[in-house]
């Protein structure tokens, strides 16, 4: 039987910036912009060259970029924006993004975990309660996908699959 999914492995290579001297200028540094991953998760394994941040809430309740050391060693695992979708938003989608080094080339390896293009994504049963109830409107991940090429890297994709208030009297 053969597998019918849309996963898919990037390589990406990030040579040092032209920023230079240390002065860090958005605009000149950034490897790949803010975004979250579409998909159900991502694998990522990276060179010993720090780059990858992720966005957290900080102690005032902002936002703040926080650098994810660099680890030759490890797998990175990205929850993807599909997984975030099937459990009701239980486990969430981190926007991260990639800032190059004005010293060294970074690489990475990504693993992108995608079903079928046909599959339906719905918040799975368990994780829809009267006290959370469905998030996310039932979609398939070809419409995801398509949504996603038509928007900027940093929008907020899953946003446009919420629930509309007034359905929330159907929900189960």
């Amino acid at each position: 039987m053969a597998m019918d999914s849309d996963s898919l492995v990037r390589i990406n290579h990030y040579p040092p910036s032209a920023a230079g001297d240390g002065d860090i200028k958005a605009a000149s540094s950034v490897g790949f912009g803010e975004h979250s991953d579409p998909q159900i998760l991502s694998v990522l394994r990276a060179n010993d060259v720090d780059g990858l941040q992720v966005l957290l809430p900080d102690a005032r309740g902002d936002h703040a970029w926080v650098q994810v050391p660099a680890d030759p060693a490890a797998f990175f695992i990205n929850v993807g924006d599909l997984l975030q979708a099937l459990t009701n938003g239980r486990l969430v989608s981190i926007r991260h993004r990639v800032m190059a080094s004005t010293t060294k080339p970074r690489l990475s390896a990504i693993y992108f975990a995608a079903p079928a293009l046909h599959a339906n994504i719905l918040a799975l049963p368990e994780t829809v309660t009267a006290n959370a109830p469905r998030r996310y409107r039932p979609f398939t991940w070809e419409e995801y996908k398509k949504t996603m090429y038509m928007l900027r890297l940093s929008h907020n994709r899953l946003d446009l699959f919420n629930v509309v208030a007034d359905e929330g009297a159907e929900q189960e």
